[in-house]
């Protein structure tokens, strides 16, 4: 019983100085319980860095693939661009797209103004370099034409003032092409010639009195019919 007694005493002082000593350590060394915080915390931010690092990374290299698709895709695009021919007939079958043709105009021709219903042949215009909305009018309807557009001359008169331009149908889109000093535009418009007539009203500050079309072969831009507006 003895003994007994003994090992209950030493159990319980050996729980005391257990205590005691967790005591000491929790006033004197707080550290050290933080310890395993801390080092929880830096292998946090330690990893929080390695996957900014990464990103990062990942998003140079997007940016780098973006920019060299780019690079590809405007070499690729410098390559297709047309070389235009000094033959007449070989330069036409290249203004296979409207962007061609307005392209075509504007660095190649300077717009000046004359009175007068008669444009230049196409042929002779391309030679020339020089004209008014007239020949421009003609020789853009008569290339779209000749590769498969839907054209036409489109002339049309307000205050006994007559104005050329150019209607077609593009990618199954009614457009209209108009042409001064600063050169040729082509512009969308609603599905009639009204519509046209209507957006021609507002970018001139003018009233149409009346329309009409030519046919794209013809150089005698007076429309055999009138419609009034």
């Amino acid at each position: 019983m003895k003994i007994i007694k003994n090992k209950k005493i030493l159990t319980i002082i050996i729980i005391l100085i257990i205590i005691f000593f967790g005591f000491l350590i929790v006033n004197k060394y707080p550290n050290l319980l933080s310890f395993n915080s801390e080092e929880k915390q830096e292998k946090e931010v330690k990893e929080e860095k390695q996957e900014k690092e990464v990103k990062e990374v990942k998003e140079v290299k997007e940016v780098k693939e973006v920019k060299e698709v780019k690079e590809v895709k405007e070499v690729k695009e410098v390559k297709e661009m047309v070389v235009y021919s000094d033959d007449f007939e070989e330069l036409i079958s290249q203004l296979n797209t409207s962007e061609r043709v307005i392209e075509f105009l504007n660095d190649n021709f300077t717009y000046s103004q004359r009175v007068g219903s008669d444009a230049l042949n196409p042929e002779e215009f391309f030679e020339e370099k020089n004209g008014s909305a007239q020949d421009f009018a003609s020789f853009a309807s008569y290339a779209l034409h000749k590769n498969g557009f839907i054209s036409f001359s489109f002339v049309y008169e307000s205050n006994d003032n007559t104005y050329y331009a150019v209607s077609l149908r593009d990618t199954d889109l009614p457009k209209y092409i108009y042409f001064d000093k600063a050169g040729a535009h082509i512009v969308s418009h609603g599905w009639s010639f009204r519509d046209l007539c209507k957006k021609e009203e507002e970018r001139l500050g003018i009233k149409i009195e009346r329309y009409g079309t030519v046919s794209p072969t013809s150089i005698k831009l007076e429309p055999q019919e009138w419609v009034n507006y």
